[in-house]
């Protein structure tokens, strides 16, 4: 059934009483301002980095089974004469052997890291240590001990008297230690020499 509205009920006129009325009390809210705690910051701690020196000395390893690849310079770069190579190992073991050290052995592997050493500073016409320890690991991976020496613009008569009259140059040079060497020179395209001598030890190369 539908539910019906409120029952309408008249009433007489009167008089009309104005209302009283009664102004509403409000209360002001109360507000408490907010608590903020700033974050705390811990400042970074930052390790300098450490360089690798010329020498090193790894622990031992057994010698490789593989033959490590050979080198061929990039597009700008230019190996210089062969004979160059050979000239420089004589010079090194003609002073080895005014010192009374035994002459080192032309190593292929030491041979091929050389070059890479000497296309790398090339490429980048910079004359640098910079990661030599991996590039050379990279061909002569077995070893006992390592020393380099680089050099650049000075030609082939002149790069071993250089290294010859610096004192840290040719200590690793003179050490008795090493009975490895590799050469390694390259142009780069702007005409400058670059030089790289590689001095190892690998025990199972003695």
């Amino acid at each position: 059934a539908a539910s019906l509205g409120p029952q309408l009920t008249v009433q007489p006129l009167q008089d009309p009483t104005p209302p009283t009325t009664t102004p509403p009390t409000t209360t002001p809210p109360t507000t408490t301002p907010p608590t903020t705690t700033p974050p705390t910051t811990t400042p970074p701690t930052t390790t300098p980095p450490t360089t690798t020196p010329p020498t090193t000395t790894p622990p031992t390893t057994t010698p490789p089974t593989t033959t490590p690849p050979t080198t061929t310079p990039p597009d700008g770069v230019t190996a210089c004469p062969a004979a160059w190579d050979a000239q420089v190992r004589k010079a090194v073991n003609d002073l080895r052997a005014a010192g009374g050290v035994a002459a080192l052995k032309d190593d292929g592997p030491l041979d091929n890291a050389a070059n890479a050493r000497a296309t790398t500073m090339a490429k980048n016409r910079s004359m640098t240590h910079g990661n030599w320890v991996a590039e050379v690991t990279a061909h002569y991976p077995y070893w006992g001990a390592l020393a380099e020496n680089i050099h650049a613009v000075v030609g082939v008569d002149r790069v071993v008297t250089d290294w010859k009259n610096s004192a840290g140059h040719n200590t690793n040079m003179m050490n008795a230690t090493y009975n490895d060497v590799g050469v390694g020179c390259m142009y780069a395209s702007n005409g400058v020499i670059y030089w790289a001598l590689e001095l190892g030890w690998n025990g199972a190369n003695t």
